[in-house]
């Protein structure tokens, strides 16, 4: 039980272990994106407002690195974009980040895809002429930071539970040491746990009360055996079936 119990404990570790790393690492890569996302919208910021609108909303060799400018005016209309054409997009007044940036002159969003398994970050900038600046990128979701990780989460995973069970074996065994090296026969035994001093005490001392009994009882018999051999009358002892179960001599001469 020692043993089951201490290997069930291992894989729980490792559960909440893995767990923890999971969020923790998807926390420091959203921590990152949203960091990258913000110092992309202010240099392409800064770009317009130095009139070099141009390179920035060009795709080959946008200056934002991997990531999408969208520019939207005033009324949620989509102006420029890198990756699509501005005709064809809908109205994005009730994005949630760009009604945030209306309101509060910045805004951030995500929004998870379950076909791709990915998330994209937004982050929405207000300029000073009123329209909005929004930049996006597209990342691993927690799903699919799991699904990632999740080789090595097995691997690491299986590397503890062996180790863990080596020392849960090696542990018990020397839990265990102990308790079968004790010896009744002899006095209490300096290995044994403190605890258990009551109890092997207690066993030690009926022990020893029970050998007396038996050499006391040996002692009667020894000597009625000394009787009955030197009686002159012979003597039966028979069971309840009139069976005889002994006899001295005198009854085995007569």
């Amino acid at each position: 039980r020692i043993f089951r119990s201490m290997c069930a404990l291992s894989a729980v570790v490792i559960a909440v272990v893995s767990a923890v790393l999971l969020f923790y690492t998807y926390g420091l890569m959203r921590q990152r994106m949203e960091t990258e996302l913000k110092t992309a919208a202010q240099l392409a910021a800064a770009g317009l407002a130095a009139g070099d609108a141009e390179s920035w909303f060009d795709s080959r060799s946008l200056p934002a690195g991997d990531v999408r400018l969208t520019l939207v005016d005033a009324y949620g209309q989509v102006k420029r974009d890198t990756e699509a054409d501005p005709a064809a997009m809908e109205n994005h007044a009730d994005r949630s980040e760009i009604a945030q940036a209306m309101a509060e002159g910045s805004g951030r969003s995500r929004r998870f895809s379950a076909t791709l398994e990915k998330e994209t970050f937004y982050y929405a900038l207000r300029l000073p002429d009123g329209s909005i600046l929004r930049v996006s990128k597209t990342a691993e979701s927690l799903l699919g930071v799991f699904k990632k990780t999740l080789p090595f989460l097995l691997f690491a995973a299986v590397g503890i539970f062996l180790l863990s069970n080596l020392t849960a074996s090696r542990l018990t065994r020397r839990i265990v040491r102990p308790l079968s090296g004790i010896n009744l026969d002899g006095e209490l035994p300096g290995e044994a746990y403190d605890e258990l001093a009551p109890f092997l005490r207690t066993i030690l001392h009926q022990r020893r009360q029970i050998e007396a009994q038996l050499q006391s009882l040996e002692k009667s018999a020894l000597t009625m055996k000394t009787i009955a051999d030197g009686m002159q009358e012979g003597l039966l002892l028979l069971d309840a079936g009139g069976l005889v179960v002994t006899a001295n001599p005198a009854a085995g001469a007569l």
